[in-house]
């Protein structure tokens, strides 16, 4: 709406036309300058008409993949934070998983980025972010639990090292869901067809109840404190 209504070239002959009235009034009532602001502001209205009209859907495009630009600085910022934070846990998987899943999330942006049917692939699109979120949530958890085994009895840090494990096979699944949509995602683009994406969208809804359902169990163990129950079940 900002955008459309807010545009300076809406604003500037909306201020100029309110300007020119200004100075007519102020001159006792000029007819020339009485026309100059009727002008611009019919001219302003009418090209705001004209956005809303015709160009909505492209202005609704742009702006959306203006913030998902900034998005995607924000959150490569964040992920620059998380490799430094992996390197102390001398585990490779983890790194190599966050290199792999900054890989396949890159594509992903660049292609849609430069698509101009972003908005048919919404829904999907989510999808792909969401469970980029929660893989990414997952690696961090990898690293608390780590952490959370250096400073327990031996027999309790077997049960939460055995979680970690538990963990990362669910992210190396993630990532090879969220790899296969998104090469599917990037085919479709490229033939310019929208195809059958419910079948993605599927098995991303899976990969995301397996990373919640973990989350949840995770957040139930730390609560209750009872590591080998849960990882039990969870096995």
């Amino acid at each position: 709406m900002s955008e459309i209504f807010l545009a300076p070239s809406v604003v500037l002959p909306l201020v100029a036309g309110a300007t020119s009235w200004l100075l007519s009034w102020g001159a006792g009532g000029n007819s020339w300058l009485n026309l100059a602001g009727l002008a611009c502001t019919v001219g302003a209205i009418g090209w705001m008409s004209t956005r809303w009209i015709f160009q909505v859907e492209n202005i609704t495009e742009q702006v959306m993949e203006d913030l998902r630009i900034q998005e995607i600085e924000n959150q490569n910022k964040e992920l620059d934070q998380l490799a430094q934070l992996l390197l102390k846990d001398r585990d490779h998987r983890t790194e190599d998983y966050l290199i792999l899943l900054r890989a396949i999330k890159g594509r992903f942006d660049e292609t849609r980025i430069k698509s101009k049917s972003s908005l048919r692939f919404m829904e999907f699109s989510g999808r792909v972010d969401e469970l980029f979120r929660a893989t990414i949530g997952q690696l961090k958890r990898t690293y608390q639990l780590y952490e959370m085994s250096r400073d327990i009895s031996p027999d309790t840090r077997k049960s939460v090292l055995q979680q970690r494990e538990n963990v990362l096979n669910e992210i190396k699944t993630s990532i090879e869901h969220l790899e296969t949509a998104v090469s599917h995602f990037i085919s479709m683009l490229e033939k310019n067809s929208t195809g059958d994406l419910s079948t993605l969208r599927d098995e991303l809804d899976t990969s995301l109840r397996v990373a919640q359902r973990t989350e949840e169990r995770l957040k139930e163990m730390e609560g209750s404190g009872n590591w080998n129950t849960v990882t039990r079940e969870l096995q």
